[in-house]
């Protein structure tokens, strides 16, 4: 009895197998009808692709997910971005169940965006060659903490042979990424500039001093947000010292605090004079 029940089941699964490979079959052709009066744009990220090809083609995402075998919310999270670099498996299930071009989306899918920060691109990179934390652990002989911690952000200025390492094993553009490490982020309070770029070029206080002929307690202090509008003059030695933009600095730091009260107000700008 029990060898009839399987035998049963194994007809039942082949002829669902069978209908959905005829549904799959039929798709082209709809899309062919569709698509003389709009075409697919691969200009388009990823996700907005899929999504447009669904719709076009008046599919929900309930049915595109039979289709597929991917979930809805795999798809809900590809289709607005949350998910932009989808395994290589799920890219290949939508373009064959959307009769979509597999080649160009699959590119797609591979591309890293550089305008992320270091962190994203690296976790871009690793999971589009489909690594574990662990494996690029192994690879690139960067503990495995390390590698969470600059994935997470954690870690937002990691050293930069650590950069160069992860580089060499996921084949980015070293180029790009070493430029992005070397970004100054000017929207930061002087001090913090101050402290960024020193440590960017991989210097002391007392190094610092040395070239700037600034001194320690003076840099200290700066950094620290305890003077918060250093003298122009000691501004210029700084920014020539760690090769800052100085007008940028100078603008930054005669910004008056209109939140202050009157007097701290007059006295701020006063100082600036």
């Amino acid at each position: 009895m029990s060898t009839i029940t399987e035998v049963t089941k194994q007809k039942r699964s082949k002829k669902e197998e069978l209908k959905k490979d005829l549904i799959l079959l039929s798709r082209p052709i709809q899309m062919q009808v569709t698509l003389q009066n709009s075409e697919i744009n691969y200009d388009q990220p990823l996700g907005q692709i899929i999504r447009q090809a669904r719709e076009m083609q008046g599919v929900t995402r309930k049915k595109l997910s039979e289709l597929s075998d991917i979930s809805e919310d795999q798809i809900l999270n590809i289709e607005s971005g949350r998910t932009k670099q989808p395994y290589l498996d799920t890219i290949i299930r939508l373009t064959k169940a959307l009769n979509l071009d597999s080649k160009r989306l699959i590119s797609k899918g591979k591309e890293i965006n550089y305008d992320l920060p270091i962190g994203q691109i690296i976790k871009q990179a690793r999971e589009i060659q489909g690594l574990t934390c662990e494996k690029l652990s192994e690879i690139s002989e960067i503990s495995k903490s390390q590698t969470y911690s600059i994935e997470s952000g954690k870690t937002k200025k990691p050293k930069l042979d650590t950069i160069i390492k992860l580089i060499q094993v996921l084949n980015l553009d070293s180029k790009r990424v070493i430029s992005k490490y070397n970004e100054i982020n000017y929207d930061l309070p002087v001090g913090q500039i101050i402290r960024q770029a020193r440590e960017m070029q991989g210097l002391t206080c007392k190094k610092l001093s040395e070239i700037s002929e600034v001194s320690t307690a003076q840099i200290y202090s700066i950094e620290l947000c305890k003077t918060k509008c250093p003298r122009s003059s000691t501004l210029i030695k700084l920014t020539q010292a760690l090769n800052l933009d100085v007008e940028k600095l100078i603008l930054k730091c005669n910004e008056i605090n209109y939140d202050l009260q009157v007097g701290q107000i007059i006295r701020q700008a006063r100082s600036y004079v």
